[in-house]
């Protein structure tokens, strides 16, 4: 600071004989100007013009050059000011407008649908299925009844069951699409006939002429079709999303030694839309001149809140489903492709990073905006919050070392060690071998122990070409 001073003071002395020595200049040729160049003329007069002449011009010239000075000086700086804030708006305007792409990216994430029951069949009962849950109705079906019979008569079987329990538990969900994953006209069949019986055998008074069967569009992983599919139709409360197989029924079926037990499944999963609205009041009788022998759903429903939202279900029945409040919700899922020709240390890594994008994904780890993080003034760093505990894993692993390697993969990802033999439940030594029952299957497991443990649950399906899909199910917290 010492230094600093006397340079300064310098500077100014420097500045201040310059402009003594300029103005003498001036001086000196505005008088030589007036004495040898301008009209003898400019030199008459009195002595106060004389002397007015020869001292006004140079001040008059100073002055003049430095109001000139000023103003350019001030014209230059507002325009900077205007040029700076222009900027500065422009960034913010492209700020707020990344901001809203970012939270528009955070809601697509965060997307979900609702499982608002579970109803299922199997040839065996693991642990998690015995302990049950409310709205969940799983049933065991012997074995031997079931082995050799044919998989027609065998899931037609289980299929008029579980749709019995679902019209029993709700008669609305007798209007509801019944969903399949895959294009199957076998499938589409069996659920046919099976529906038709069980609602003869259900009593319930209104019911449409047939089912309404389709298959999911889209490609891969079921959550985000599901999401997708619910966007695309405002006028679907919820889909029984039905999945079955039934290996053991084939009578053609050859088991060979060492080979995984061949196993029944029918799964049908209530799933609806989120946010669903509140149905509106009953339709009063039909007044006086109105054709009575309209059906009631296609008269005018004064008191309807939002009827397009509530679909074909007939007003009497809406409130039914809404009474079936959220148990579980899914959340979009990561696919990895590929991983059987990757290395160790390349599968986990992109493990680890698939299971932290399925974390934001389910809202358990917060996706923070780019900007935020690359701040002038950056704060302090925070530690990342502590996840959730891990209340169940899925999965259908093909070995002991592959599920190793995906449980160090969740450590990574900042779990604690998972206990396989206590918090796993894999599907083929559960099922046995279910067919196309697997990914509905591997869901509708999720959902249950998710509501079951009040805690996200990881679902790791690994398909064929050494692919994998992850996602989770997170319950739905009860009202305190």
């Amino acid at each position: 600071m010492q230094s600093a001073e006397p340079s300064e003071s310098k500077r100014h002395q420097l500045i201040t004989a310059g402009s003594i020595i300029g103005f003498a200049v001036l001086v000196a040729l505005w008088w030589g100007l007036l004495w040898f160049v301008l009209p003898v003329e400019w030199l008459q007069g009195t002595l106060p013009s004389l002397v007015l002449v020869h001292v006004a011009p140079p001040p008059l010239v100073v002055a003049t050059w430095w109001a000139g000075k000023r103003a350019w000086n001030w014209r230059v700086t507002r325009a900077e000011e205007r040029a700076t804030a222009a900027g500065e708006a422009e960034k913010k305007a492209e700020l707020e407008k990344a901001k809203a792409a970012h939270q528009e990216k955070l809601d697509r994430r965060h997307a979900l649908v609702e499982c608002r029951a579970v109803w299922a069949e199997f040839a065996r009962m693991p642990g998690w299925a015995e302990a049950g849950t409310e709205q969940c109705e799983l049933t065991k079906q012997a074995p031997e009844t079931i082995r050799g019979i044919g998989r027609d008569t065998a899931l037609i079987s289980s299929l008029e069951r579980v749709f019995k329990a679902a019209f029993k538990q709700c008669e609305a969900t007798a209007w509801l699409p019944v969903v399949f994953v895959d294009h199957d006209p076998n499938q589409s069949d069996w659920a046919g006939e099976a529906w038709q019986q069980a609602v003869k055998e259900s009593g319930i008074e209104y019911v449409p002429s047939q089912p309404h069967c389709k298959v999911l569009t889209g490609a891969g992983v079921i959550p985000d079709r599901l999401i997708t599919m619910f966007e695309h139709d405002p006028a679907c409360p919820a889909v029984i999303l039905l999945g079955m197989d039934s290996p053991l029924a084939d009578p053609m079926l050859t088991r060979s030694p060492g080979a995984i037990e061949p196993g029944h499944a029918v799964v049908a999963v209530l799933i609806g839309r989120p946010e669903l609205l509140a149905p509106g009041s009953v339709a009063p009788p039909p007044e006086e001149g109105e054709n009575s022998m309209t059906p009631f759903w296609e008269r005018n429903q004064p008191g309807e809140t939002d009827p397009t939202q509530w679909g074909r279900i007939p007003p009497p029945y809406r409130e039914g489903l809404w009474n079936l409040s959220p148990i579980a919700t899914l959340h979009r899922a990561h696919t990895l492709i590929s991983l059987d020709s990757d290395g160790d240390s390349v599968k986990e890594r992109k493990t680890r990073e698939a299971i932290s994008e399925a974390h934001i994904d389910a809202g358990l780890r917060d996706w923070p905006f780019e900007a935020d993080k690359q701040g002038a003034q950056p704060k302090p760093a925070q530690p990342e919050p502590e996840l959730s505990e891990l209340g169940w894993l899925v999965h259908n692993s093909r070995s002991a070392a592959s599920l190793v390697e995906f449980i160090l993969a969740l450590e990574g990802s900042g779990y604690e060690k998972v206990n396989p033999s206590a918090k796993a439940g894999e599907l083929k030594k559960e099922f046995g071998e279910i067919g196309k029952a697997r990914s509905v299957l591997m869901l509708a497991e999720a959902l249950v122990c998710a509501a079951q443990l009040q805690k996200p649950v990881l679902v790791a399906e690994t398909c064929d070409g050494g692919e994998m899909r992850i996602g989770f199910a997170r319950p739905v917290e009860k009202p305190t």
